[in-house]
């Protein structure tokens, strides 16, 4: 039997408190969900709000691609998805830098000699995390308008004008310090031979 009085939004709040030896398994099993699966949902939800029409790819070369429609679309915007369980933080060689290649392993007497490597097309190639997000752009430039996105459990720390460092968590490309963004420019030009006379 109940007095008929509705609880009121703190005492329902206190009803969730988590208290010293309650079970943790849930929490556990939610660290195990995929990061980029979790950033997807987030997208369909902020798509589906709007009342428009869109479509989701998920996964898609370790991305997120949003289109404005999902039969004609016209925009795309790209959401590269990067969790950083290491340092907790990104830094721009960390964002700029191509992974190291692992040196080729010497072949034993006993074995054969490997089948040449053939080369995918399609990759951007050995790039840096930026450069693959970039690549999208390139890719996809003449066809659609295109908006990229970095998104990580964690912030990044660039250097200010003045040499102070700086901890974004949230930031337009045009908002981060004019050294950054050069740094930023020539990395991209280098990695993904882009033309002098194309814009970055």
């Amino acid at each position: 039997m109940t007095s008929g009085v509705q609880p009121s939004l703190l005492d329902v709040a206190s009803l969730f408190k988590d208290y010293s030896g309650d079970e943790a398994g849930g929490v556990h099993a939610i660290r195990g969900f995929s990061f980029q699966v979790w950033q997807a949902v987030l997208e369909a939800l902020g798509a589906h709000a709007t009342g428009d029409d869109y479509a989701v790819v998920m996964e898609w070369q370790q991305d997120i691609a949003l289109l404005d429609s999902s039969s004609s679309p016209t925009k795309v915007t790209f959401k590269q998805l990067k969790k950083n369980e290491s340092s907790g933080h990104w830094t721009l060689p960390a964002l700029l830098n191509p992974p190291e290649q692992k040196p080729a392993a010497q072949p034993s007497i006993a074995t054969t000699s490997p089948k040449p490597k053939k080369k995918n097309k399609r990759s951007a190639g050995n790039v840096s995390v930026l450069g693959k997000l970039y690549f999208h752009r390139r890719r996809f430039g003449q066809v659609a308008p295109t908006r990229l996105i970095f998104a990580s459990n964690a912030p990044l720390y660039v250097e200010a004008d003045d040499g102070s460092k700086l901890t974004l968590s949230k930031t337009a490309f045009s908002a981060l310090p004019p050294a950054t963004q050069t740094k930023v420019s020539t990395a991209l030009r280098t990695q993904l031979e882009i033309p002098a006379s194309e814009a970055v």
